[in-house]
């Protein structure tokens, strides 16, 4: 697909019409592209820091090994708008956003539908652009942009997309940013993390209507609020991409590194097969005084199960136990431990102790059962030990 020369950003016109007429096989397309510098921040990232990450984290944000042969700069950053949100067969893609890395830096080109049944154009340009990315970075694009462009593709009648591995940006926010973001919306996450409030942002919910009008009385003004909000989007996912790399290279503790989201790391890298660096991020984030007890405990459970994972089971009652000096009252590891000293570490009186102090972390049937269990384990070994009576 021929493209226009691309200039760099100018921040003075960014409000005026981007798209230039590029004709193309697929007929006439309209395309709008800028280029950022490297350096350009999106609030205090700049977006070239997603290049700092390196195969082992992408696969780790993602919990997808296939994403640990992918270099940064084979990424493609994907964005759509759309005609509405809920999807279906009568949902259209009018707006298609894509951002790579070249050496001119992070170039962002936008493919504007101008009447429903002219994608040709700008489903081509994405055939062609997963052609050329080794993976596609998005945020909610699993369970939304992709399925409606493989749709929009099916009834176009086209050959399908080329796969590629994905890097969903909505679900590695969540996992990290959950426990001190309510909601792990774009916006939201930008705000937190990114520190970049979108002032006179258009409402996601206003965008649908404004194509409308655009399509029906070519009121180009109602689309530009449209066209900034995608390339927002498109910007903020690499810069969001390397703050998150950032936070899972850096040394724990360090730079702008919120508590819960470490607690948030070592529980991705657990989950992801990383027992060291989950390990490394549990410990520092349960060794922090600064930090509240209960996020400390919580860190030191991970760290725990780290442990257990690797048959150590002298450090998985350690950290156990440190988890509980923090906070006390907490079932699940209690019930850890009674069955960590009943099978592996023969102390059957503490694991009774434990295991009173279990009471909601299983069954009320199978903990009275265990319970009894070890009380007749105690008798027995009360029995044995007194004098005149061989041990076992």
């Amino acid at each position: 697909v021929a493209m226009p020369v691309s200039a760099p950003h100018d921040p003075a016109t960014a409000d005026a019409w981007p798209f230039l007429e590029v004709d193309g096989p697929e007929g006439v397309g309209l395309v709008a592209e800028a280029v950022f510098a490297l350096g350009h921040r999106h609030g205090l990232v700049p977006v070239g820091s997603a290049l700092d990450a390196d195969g082992a984290t992408l696969a780790a944000l993602g919990l997808d090994r296939s994403l640990a042969a992918v270099s940064p700069r084979d990424l493609l950053f994907l964005d759509t708008e759309t005609t509405g949100l809920a999807g279906g067969a009568g949902t259209m893609p009018f707006l298609l956003g894509g951002a790579r890395f070249t050496d001119a830096g992070l170039v962002v080109t936008q493919h504007l539908v101008r009447a429903p049944g002219e994608e040709g154009p700008a489903l081509a340009w994405l055939d062609e652009a997963l052609q050329n990315a080794a993976a596609v970075v998005t945020f909610n694009g699993k369970s939304f942009d992709l399925p409606l462009l493989k749709s929009r593709v099916v009834l176009a009648r086209r050959p399908g997309l080329a796969p590629r591995p994905h890097l969903d940006l909505l679900h590695a926010a969540r996992r990290v940013f959950s426990a001190r973001l309510p909601r792990c919306t774009l916006g939201a996450v930008e705000r937190a993390v990114l520190d970049f409030p979108r002032v006179g942002d258009v409402a996601g919910a206003d965008i649908p209507a404004r194509y409308l009008r655009y399509v029906r009385l070519g009121d180009r003004a109602a689309l530009v609020p449209v066209v900034t909000h995608n390339r927002w989007d498109l910007l903020a996912l690499p810069s969001l991409l390397g703050e998150l790399a950032a936070r899972f290279g850096r040394r724990p503790g360090a730079g702008r590194h919120h508590p819960e989201d470490a607690l948030g790391i070592a529980r991705t890298l657990l989950k992801g097969g990383d027992g060291g660096e989950a390990l490394r991020h549990a410990d520092a984030l349960g060794a922090r005084a600064e930090a509240p007890a209960a996020l400390r405990a919580a860190a030191l459970v991970v760290a725990a199960e780290v442990q257990r994972r690797r048959r150590d089971p002298r450090g998985t009652a350690e950290r156990l136990h440190a988890a509980l000096a923090h906070a006390g009252d907490n079932p699940a590891a209690h019930l850890q431990l009674a069955g960590l000293y009943e099978r592996t570490l023969a102390d059957p009186a503490r694991a009774l102790y434990h295991a009173r102090r279990a009471v909601g972390a299983e069954a009320p049937e199978a903990l009275a059962r265990r319970v009894q269990r070890l009380e007749r384990r105690c008798r027995a070994g009360v029995q044995l030990a007194l004098p005149g009576l061989d041990p076992p």
